[in-house]
Order: structure tokens, then C-alpha cells, then sequence
């Protein structure tokens, strides 16, 4: 592979990333103003002449050091504490609780807890039901022909395509991992740099998606059992426990950087580029025929998974189902949050 090639996704990534924040940031330099406080004299005091033996003279001013019962509480001095809700699991950053260490490891500590919500987040009822319908419709493509003629179509209408295999070199887990933590790495030592700062929440994001989605990854390759389009008479129907294909990796992990920076600009043109260049890894899996077409949809959705877990981590908001009713009647719908 040449140095070419192995340089492009990281650039690229970054490249994309600061685009994102520098489209989200307004024009000129990015400046911290302090708060500024005006202070007022108050006004002199007027004192009633019914009991001046309890009147301080009118030249001296008293000063009283208020008591714990003066002590006003904390939601009339700051206003409302409104905290993530209670349906949404977050991590114990968020609950105020002090561990033994987080004076010595506070970022350490940070983390920690973060990862913990993601897996609490990434294991509901709502993940397993995504995950019931992504595996039916990839078991629906493999045990049927949809699977053989795409690929032949494929290989013999749009393979080879040099350039889209190049963005296999995302999916590659030794090589984008360290790239994560340096990144996050980079993020908290500038954080005063918009640009780094958002950089170092991508590179953070994005290894915690791989670590909360990897099991589950790891769990459906083998459990599905298929074997890849090469490795004949087998293919890709399902064999469970009696291969490792079942879903591409190469899609899971090509798809994360991706999604993470979908969720970090909430500009829609940005956003929608972002979610089509997640698809692109997986193409190039199939352009080199290593996945067939229910593998690389599978990886995809686990990917999508693993980044809306952390996603719920950081915002509180998830895809959910919703109700809906209009004067038609009544039904059901999903919203689809990045």
C-alpha cells in the first residue's frame, strides 16, 4: 500500500471534521468575553424616629455575615437544575458523586463512566428490536438469491473501482484506533482551539462506538456463520457457528468515523455528506468481493447502533418510536435522530 493511500482517510477525516466546525462557528476569530458586573451604591438609609435608641447612627454602615438559615437554596440562586431525563442513562458525571481518585484521574474518571452509559444505552429493548430487523432483512437477502445476483452484478458492472477501495483503509482497526486517541488526546490538550476541541470529542466518540459496538460485531460474525463471496461452494447463506463473515467488519468500523461526525454538525448539507460517506467503506468491501451485500448492511447497522448509544450518552437523544394521530386515525412512528 502506498504512502498515498495510507495517508488519505485520516486527512480526509480531518479535512471533513473541521469543515463541520468551522461551518457551525461564526466568521472571525473565536474570543472568550468575560462576564462584565456593573456595581451600584445603594442607597442611603432613612430611619424612622419612632425608636432611635435601636438605630444605627446614620454616618455607619452594618454589615450583618449571613447565617445557614439566610443561606438561599441552590435553584433560587442559580435557577432551575434541569438534568438529563430519567429514561436516558448517563453517566455518573452527571449525578455530582465523587469516586476515590477523581481528584488524582478526573478525566480518567470521566471516561470511565461514559463508556459504562454507553453500554447501558447500547443494551435496551429499542437496540435489540433495530438489531431483530437489520438481521431479518440481511437473513432475507442471504438465504435468497438477492445476495449472489448483486454481487455478480457487482463484479461485472461497476468492479474494480481502485479509488472506492481505497476507503477500506477506514475500517482498518489497527491503523484508525491510535488515530482516535490521538485525536482525543489533541481535543483536551487545546481546548481552548474550537477546531481541536471538536476534533478531540470525534476521536473520543469514535473509539467509544467501536468499544460499546465491537461484542456484538464479534457475536454476529460468528453466530451467522456465512462465509465470504470467494471462499467457495460456501456463500452466503447463513451457517451458524460455522464461519466468521456474517457481518463486515470492515463496514462497522469504516462506518463510525463517519456517523460520529454526522452527530457533531447540525448543518443538514454536512450531515447528509457525512451519513452517504459511511456507506463508502462498505462499498469498497464489496467492489473487492470480501462481503456480500447482507454482511456490509449488517456491519452498517451495528455501526449506526454503537454511535446513537454514545450519541444518547452526550445529548440525551435517541431514535425512538413515537405516536402519532391525525384525522385519519391513529398509528405509530420512528424518529430517526443522529
Amino acid at each position: 500500500m502506498s504512502l498515498c493511500r495510507l495517508l488519505l482517510p485520516p486527512l480526509l477525516i480531518v479535512v471533513l471534521t473541521t469543515a463541520a466546525v468551522r461551518a457551525q462557528q461564526p466568521s472571525g476569530e473565536f474570543q472568550f468575553a468575560p462576564p462584565s458586573f456593573e456595581y451600584e451604591a445603594a442607597p442611603s438609609a432613612s430611619f424612622a424616629p419612632a425608636d432611635l435608641s435601636l438605630a444605627p447612627p446614620p454616618d455607619e454602615v452594618w454589615f450583618q455575615r449571613p447565617t445557614e438559615t439566610d443561606a438561599l437554596p441552590l435553584d433560587q440562586m442559580f435557577g432551575e437544575v434541569r438534568l438529563p431525563d430519567s429514561s436516558v442513562a448517563t453517566s455518573a458525571a452527571y449525578e455530582g458523586t465523587s469516586l476515590p481518585g477523581d481528584e488524582t484521574f478526573p478525566r480518567a474518571r470521566t471516561f470511565g463512566r461514559s463508556v459504562l452509559a454507553d453500554h447501558r444505552n447500547y443494551y435496551t429493548q429499542r437496540t435489540v428490536l433495530l438489531t431483530a430487523f437489520a438481521l431479518a432483512a440481511g437473513g432475507a437477502m442471504a438465504q435468497s438469491n438477492i445476495d449472489r445476483e448483486f454481487q455478480e452484478f457487482w463484479q461485472g458492472e461497476v468492479a474494480p473501482s481502485h479509488g472506492l477501495r481505497d476507503f477500506r483503509n477506514f475500517g482498518e482497526g489497527t491503523y484508525v484506533l491510535p488515530l482516535y486517541v490521538v485525536a482525543a488526546l489533541a481535543g483536551n490538550a487545546f481546548e481552548n482551539q474550537p477546531a481541536l476541541r471538536t476534533a478531540g470529542e470525534w476521536g473520543e466518540r469514535s473509539f467509544r462506538s467501536a468499544a460499546v459496538g465491537a461484542p456484538a460485531l464479534l457475536f454476529w460474525q460468528v453466530a451467522i456463520g456465512a462465509s465470504r463471496p470467494n471462499e467457495a461452494p460456501y456463500d452466503s447463506r447463513w451457517r451458524p457457528f460455522n464461519d466468521d463473515n456474517g457481518a463486515s467488519g470492515h463496514t462497522f468500523m469504516g462506518a463510525i468515523p463517519w456517523l460520529t461526525a454526522a452527530q457533531l454538525t447540525e448543518r443538514p448539507l454536512l450531515k447528509a455528506g457525512f451519513v452517504a460517506g459511511s456507506f463508502l467503506p462498505g462499498m469498497a468491501r464489496l467492489d473487492e468481493n470480501h462481503h456480500y451485500l447482507s454482511q456490509v448492511m449488517i456491519g452498517w447497522s451495528l455501526a449506526w447502533l454503537a454511535t446513537s448509544a454514545v450519541n444518547q450518552t452526550e445529548t440525551g437523544e435517541a431514535s425512538h418510536w413515537v405516536p402519532w394521530a391525525d384525522a385519519n386515525g391513529v398509528g405509530l412512528g420512528y424518529e430517526w435522530r443522529l
